[in-house]
This record gives structure tokens, sequence and C-alpha cells, in this order.
């Protein structure tokens, strides 16, 4: 049998308010997390690493520009 893997992609920038609630209700159903953040001034970095799970990959891409957020989208894809 080959075992699937199940990853979850989230772009984010200033999601403080959201972004505990949204990691929490998918951590127990997937392999890993791999969240890209495009320049957040707030606290959701923070909440992110106190999450203190394996399973979340961080990496940080500070950028507004529309063309290289869809590039970083289909990076997480690919």
């Amino acid at each position: 049998h080959t075992k699937m893997n199940i990853a979850c992609h989230c772009l984010v920038k200033n999601e403080e308010n959201w972004v505990g609630y949204a990691l929490r209700s998918v951590i127990d159903y997937v392999d890993s997390i791999d969240l890209v953040d495009t320049g957040s001034e707030d606290r959701t970095l923070e909440i992110v690493k106190s999450l203190a799970s394996p399973k979340i990959n961080i990496s940080q891409h500070p950028t507004s520009d529309v063309v290289e957020i869809a590039n970083l989208r289909q990076y997480q894809l690919n």
C-alpha cells in the first residue's frame, strides 16, 4: 500500500484574528502545513509559532505584488 500525504498550503498576511483557528482546524488531519507569510505586521507569525507543531513549515516572502503572490501560490501547488 502506498501512503498518501495530505498537505495544507496557506498564504497569509496580517491574519492574527484567524490563523490560529484555521490551523488548529486542519492540523490533526494533514501531514504538513506549508505556510508562507507575505509580510505580516501583526501577531500572525507569533501565533503560528506558538502552535509549536513540527507539521508547520514557515517561510517569509514579504511582497504586495499580485504577480509575485500568484507565483508563490503556484510554487506551493507544485
